[in-house]
């Protein structure tokens, strides 16, 4: 690691170009500090490499997220931190993205108007593009294994039973084997309950298991809250004990977690 940054930053001094950095979902990236190592490699090349010139763009999936509190001093006063915001697609937005893909992937007709409706209502229920985007995929696949050269109904709903949990899948893929083994025990206690479930009984219930302090499980829980895997809301207790509640169903959960 050390020869590529070494390599960067010589390139960047002798050639007089700037390099430019997206960290899509930087958010993700705040659990143990790793976001700060990161932008402080990055932005502070210039003090090893003379006109080095660096930038970065953080896109951010939680509107939670206050950097000047997350980040250290030494960061921010490099990072020069401007904020655009970007309101989540409507169903206009998501409409024409939809539209353009189909066009380039697929042959006329393949999406009657009626089902490309259907897709777009099962979009909307799910709140995000990216189960819009393998709705049309799933659902043009069925269709070809069928040997038909238009999506019915049936494939739609076929397909959304895959393709709603197509972000519990990639955001559980990003996850180390520590947090799978941990999310796989909350969606495990989550099946046995008919209440929440409380930050202090994972942990006791995930302790015994594996070896974690009380620090680093909370930081964990706080990783699948800003993924959007699960939802912790306070309790009017002392200390922190937070409450727990999967997004998704807890056998899926299982299922990808592996």
């Amino acid at each position: 690691m050390r020869k590529l940054i070494y390599d960067v930053g010589k390139t960047l001094s002798e050639k007089g170009i700037v390099l430019s950095v997206c960290l899509d979902d930087a958010n993700y990236l705040l659990v143990n500090k790793a976001l700060n190592e990161i932008l402080y490699t990055i932005l502070r090349l210039y003090e090893e490499f003379p006109n080095a010139r660096t930038g970065v763009l953080l896109p951010m999936s939680s509107m939670d997220v206050q950097l000047p509190q997350e980040l250290d001093p030494c960061v921010m006063s490099v990072l020069q931190l401007k904020e655009v915001y970007f309101a989540p697609y409507n169903e206009e937005e998501i409409s024409e993205i939809l539209k353009a893909r189909i066009r380039k992937g697929l042959y006329p007709n393949v999406v009657p108007e009626s089902m490309f409706d259907l897709i777009i209502e099962q979009t909307m229920r799910c709140g995000d593009l990216r189960v819009g985007l393998d709705l049309v995929k799933q659902s043009a696949l069925t269709a070809e294994r069928a040997g038909r050269t238009a999506i019915l109904e049936e494939d739609v709903l076929e397909a959304y039973e895959i393709s709603k949990y197509v972000h519990l899948s990639a955001s559980v893929r990003a996850l180390t084997t520590d947090e799978k083994t941990l999310l796989y025990q909350i969606a495990d206690m989550a099946i046995d309950t008919d209440s929440y479930l409380t930050s202090g009984a994972v942990f006791e219930s995930a302790t015994a298991k594996m070896k974690m302090s009380y620090t680093g499980f909370y930081e964990k829980l706080r990783k699948f809250d800003q993924m959007r895997l699960v939802e912790l809301s306070h309790l009017n207790q002392r200390g922190r004990t937070r409450e727990i509640a999967l997004r998704y169903d807890p056998e899926k959960v299982k299922e990808v977690c592996g």
